[in-house]
């Protein structure tokens, strides 16, 4: 069997839209697939094909269209075990999420993290002006090598650092829920490219992820005692809670430290409600 080695992006493989986000490999229509940045079961456990969710620059996309390539391997044998897993984990709650081994969930959500700005690669910067370039150039992409490494340990290529164990953090909570009819109500996003940070609310679980702050995260919520603590209360609709539980609506937060390209009129954040 050949030997797995990393897709590193700063080795002339620049990502692209016919190019495997997670090895690197060349793909077309009989050796590639669509990998789902959120995956298909939270989608449809929360009625979200449909949702919008906006991006970078302001604009809004339908949470259905946020898809990335991904060959058939990568997507069939490297992320459907872990994804089968996760899902499981969630559906029991935080107690079975704390059994989850640290880097397993670390790489969950830094396979969603990323997977954003990857879609961003063939989405234009400005619809008014396709020559504008995309939101998010290869260029952009590489100042997030890091976390792209970090995702090499989901083919099973052992990217441990050592002394320093998983180099962020995941604080994990029980969340209240929300009694309306609509199922997306128990939903909520949130992340932060320049830190970069990444928040969820799933059903009665709060999840806050620093994906680069090697542990900083961890005194402030022990994983050992996420499962006996009581819930937060949800945010009024429409707001953010800061260090709570959950943040309704879902939103892209950027900053000019990432350098990132947005047109005038950026926005902060920007969510539905």
């Amino acid at each position: 069997m050949a030997v797995e080695t990393p897709y590193v992006l700063e080795q002339g493989l620049r990502p692209s839209a016919t190019r495997c986000f997670l090895c690197g490999d060349d793909i077309d229509d009989t050796t590639g697939s669509k990998e789902h940045v959120f995956p298909k079961w939270l989608l449809n456990r929360f009625d979200l094909w449909n949702e919008p969710l906006t991006l970078l620059n302001g604009t809004v996309i339908k949470y259905r269209q946020l898809v990335i390539p991904c060959c058939q391997r990568c997507n069939n044998e490297h992320l459907a075990g872990v994804e089968n897993r996760v899902q499981a984990a969630f559906a029991i709650g935080p107690s079975a999420l704390v059994e989850l081994p640290s880097a397993e969930l670390y790489l969950w959500m830094v396979k969603i993290y990323y997977g954003l700005l990857f879609r961003n690669l063939t989405l234009p910067v400005d619809q008014r002006d396709p020559a504008a370039g995309p939101i998010v150039t290869p260029e952009d992409l590489s100042r997030f090598r890091f976390l792209h490494l970090m995702l090499q340990g989901l083919r099973g290529i052992d990217v441990s650092m050592l002394h320093a164990g998983t180099p962020g953090s995941c604080v994990i909570m029980p969340a209240q829920t929300s009694t309306a009819s609509h199922a997306s109500l128990n939903w909520d996003y949130l992340d932060i490219p320049h830190v970069p940070f990444l928040a969820l609310r799933i059903g009665g679980v709060a999840l806050f992820t620093g994906l680069e702050d090697f542990g900083a995260l961890r005194p402030l919520r022990s994983r050992d005692e996420a499962s006996g603590r009581r819930a937060a209360p949800p945010a009024p609709s429409g707001s953010v809670s800061g260090t709570g539980c959950t943040v309704r609506g879902d939103r892209h937060v950027g900053d000019p430290r990432t350098g990132l390209r947005r047109p005038t009129g950026w926005i902060q954040a920007a969510h539905h409600v």
